[in-house]
């Protein structure tokens, strides 16, 4: 896999999006950490937030869910 947030962080979307969140996450996580674009930062933020969701934990989905608004309303 290319060693860029970007790519590291589509990757571990497509994972949540097919259900494989286990997979997903961590990826989603450090490319989330290590991105400076804001938008792409707020779209991982919601994947983590989907893949939350799937490992049956709503308390962490909601923070990331938060978190991803923040950041798409940021100028």
């Amino acid at each position: 896999m290319p060693d860029r947030d970007e790519f590291r962080g589509t990757y571990g979307a497509w994972l949540v999006s097919v259900g494989r969140s286990d997979e997903g996450l961590p990826l989603l996580v450090q490319a989330a950490r290590g991105i400076d674009n804001t938008i792409d930062k707020a779209d991982f933020c919601d994947f983590i937030a989907r893949a939350w969701h799937q490992k049956s934990n709503p308390q962490r989905a909601a923070t990331y869910d938060a978190l991803a608004v923040h950041l798409w309303a940021k100028p």
